[in-house]
């Protein structure tokens, strides 16, 4: 792989912006049917500084975000949610936080990942599969936490050295059009395809 891993910086914020509501599209839906909308509300709460990113051509084709207990990749965007919900901008704000917090992470060997997605214009080419591993390697931590809402990738990660500890339901799944999330755990050792 000559594609450039590296952490993300303030002005990646569109393109991880971009990227999430293509790679994430059932998940943002319940924030707004409008895509203008969804992006403002997801910009303002992206810290790109907690995404690893994998750059090709200058262009980013897959993000990781992580999680260390003191900051967070995703966080709500309180006044989108205002200016878009009123009324029920608390509730859905207090079930987006309670979603991402992971304080309990601070200062340990584990790191929370989350937000993991590909572009659909490169999927099926192992890049990343190739992106995740060195993903990995790049954060170098001993143990890692993953949620997955998606059934259908997690015998990704589990090809991976993922395993699940845990199912989940999600509160209000209606809105997030998935029922249960997974939490996985795996090592610092990447299984690599034999």
């Amino acid at each position: 792989m000559n594609d450039k891993i590296r952490f993300g910086k303030e002005y990646d914020r569109k393109a991880i912006t971009e990227l999430l509501a293509k790679g994430f599209p059932e998940q943002w839906k319940a924030l707004s049917k409008k895509k203008k909308k969804v992006m403002e509300i997801i910009e303002g709460g992206i810290h790109p500084e907690n995404f690893v990113l994998c750059e090709e051509d200058g262009d980013i084709i897959a993000v990781l975000g992580f999680n260390d207990g003191k900051s967070f990749p995703v966080t709500v965007d309180k006044r989108a949610l205002w200016r878009n919900y009123f009324i029920l901008a608390p509730i859905f704000g207090y079930f987006m936080e309670k979603e991402f917090a992971m304080s309990h992470l601070a200062n340990t060997d584990i790191l929370h990942l989350s937000f993991f997605t590909v572009d659909s214009d490169v999927r099926g080419r192992g890049k990343g599969r190739e992106f995740f591993q060195k993903a990995l390697e790049l954060l170098d931590k001993e143990y890692y936490v993953f949620d997955v809402v998606k059934e259908s990738l997690l015998p990704f990660y589990e090809s991976m050295g993922f395993r699940i500890i845990k199912r989940k339901k999600i509160p209000f799944s209606f809105i997030y059009h998935y029922k249960y999330r997974y939490i996985m755990v795996g090592t610092g050792k990447v299984k690599t395809r034999s």
